[in-house]
């Protein structure tokens, strides 16, 4: 779909700009403070809730597949 060749897009965009070297901690974009989760997460204007992008993202991933008969 659209969504899947934009995020593929962006992230060998992302990667492309990186030093490429040996990882020590292959882990280090999935745990930690710096991980993609962590980093994915923004207060709200209000300052009262937090907004998570990737779960906004996963979401609008989940709308967009849509079988033959027109649901999910």
């Amino acid at each position: 779909t659209l969504l899947h060749y934009l995020t593929l897009f962006h992230f060998s965009r992302y990667e492309a700009r990186q030093q490429i070297s040996l990882k020590l901690d292959p882990y280090s974009h999935i745990i930690g403070d710096d991980s993609v989760g962590n980093l994915s997460i923004f207060s709200h204007a209000g300052g009262s809730a937090e907004f998570n992008s990737l779960a906004f993202l996963n979401k609008v991933r989940e709308v967009l597949i849509v079988t033959d008969g027109g649901t999910k």
